[in-house]
């Protein structure tokens, strides 16, 4: 460790990757969509995390809650989709520490695909997962993951206390998290590539997308952690 900045030998990052098994689950409430991830399969999911949108004018104004029920529906109804919910939008009449929930409970009427959540404080990843609880309990979550949330870190080589937060949360009720610090041209830390993106997990619940240092790194500190 020098500073604040916790650095692993070459010896710990193979020790850890070694406990990734090549695939794992993910399952929706309707079997037919339940989806296996890694070797050569994949899996498409609707864009995430749009402010604005277009409106059938051309005229580009802030989302709605209702633009987000349209979209909800839309992926229902695709075929190439397995996964719905998240930020398909960004609601803008929505209060953020309400956002998350709110769409997950529209997600859980209005879909019966895999979810797929976001970061938020610990108060509100916990409701999160409270909902989740009452729909499938927690011991049920634990065996078969049902949603999955996308962690961003803060470069250069941090993590604030939100994605902390829903990453500790996310594990306890074991479910996919996706770690990435979605790596943007002269924004982030490192140069955009096809190959940087590697997904990986280990037992119990840790599922990754690992695009350089910050991202790999963070999954082998939770491993050390949680001895997995």
């Amino acid at each position: 460790m020098i500073g604040q900045t916790v650095f692993f030998s070459p010896n710990q990052v193979m020790e850890w990757i070694k406990k990734a098994p090549s695939v794992f689950s993910v399952y929706a409430r309707n079997p037919e969509h339940n989806i296996l991830l890694g070797g050569e399969r994949t899996e498409f999911a609707a864009g995430y995390g749009a402010p604005a949108m277009i409106d059938q004018k051309g005229m580009r104004r802030s989302a709605m809650f209702s633009d987000y029920l349209n979209f909800l529906k839309l992926v229902q109804q695709c075929p190439f989709f397995n996964i719905n919910g998240g930020i398909l939008v960004q609601p803008s009449d929505i209060s953020p520490g309400q956002c998350f929930p709110s769409m997950l409970y529209a997600t859980l009427i209005y879909s019966d695909k895999c979810l797929m959540g976001g970061a938020g404080g610990a108060e509100e990843t916990n409701t999160v997962l409270d909902m989740l609880d009452i729909v499938f309990g927690k011991e049920s979550l634990i065996r078969t993951p049902r949603i999955l949330a996308i962690l961003n870190s803060t470069s250069p080589l941090q993590f604030d206390h939100d994605t902390l937060d829903t990453l500790l949360l996310f594990t306890e009720y074991g479910q996919p998290v996706i770690i990435t610090p979605a790596v943007m041209r002269n924004y982030r830390t490192d140069h955009p590539c096809r190959y940087n993106c590697l997904i990986k997990c280990g037992d119990p619940g840790w599922y990754y997308c690992s695009s350089n240092a910050e991202g790999r790194d963070s999954c082998d500190l939770w491993h050390a952690i949680y001895g997995s």
